[in-house]
């Protein structure tokens, strides 16, 4: 289950945003969720929807949520985008269940920012996720 601490962890601080990103996270037939940031120019995360049991329908159901608390709490909304998230990710956070109880579905986050968010490493680890810089 995605928890708000996960969803947040990111926004508390950021990196200064000078391109060159290497990381193309695979096409993902379900979409992706880009938000950006007041710090950041353009996207500074992604949640990637991975997996069999993700449908566009679901995922794009998921990152309104997302969206919903990210406004609730003062930030820019996340957008839902059919094509998946896109190239030039600086870094990903791997492990975390998408649909609770199944094993089919997982969620990944991709850093945009060079260098990625402050916190980004830490609240990856932290939440039992596995973070790679690229």
């Amino acid at each position: 289950m995605i928890t708000v601490w996960v969803l947040f962890f990111g926004l508390a601080c950021g990196g200064g945003s000078s391109g060159g990103g290497t990381g193309t996270p695979p096409a993902s037939p379900a979409g992706g969720c880009t938000v950006s940031t007041a710090i950041s120019a353009g996207v500074a995360y992604c949640i990637d929807f991975v997996g069999t049991s993700w449908d566009p329908a679901l995922a794009e159901s998921r990152c309104d949520l997302v969206s919903d608390d990210l406004v609730a709490g003062g930030s820019t909304p996340a957008t839902y985008e059919a094509a998946g998230c896109p190239g030039g990710a600086t870094a990903e956070c791997t492990g975390f269940e998408g649909i609770p109880g199944d094993s089919n579905s997982e969620i990944v986050y991709y850093y945009y920012e060079d260098p990625p968010m402050v916190m980004a490493e830490s609240g990856c680890t932290d939440g039992g996720g596995t973070y790679t810089l690229y």
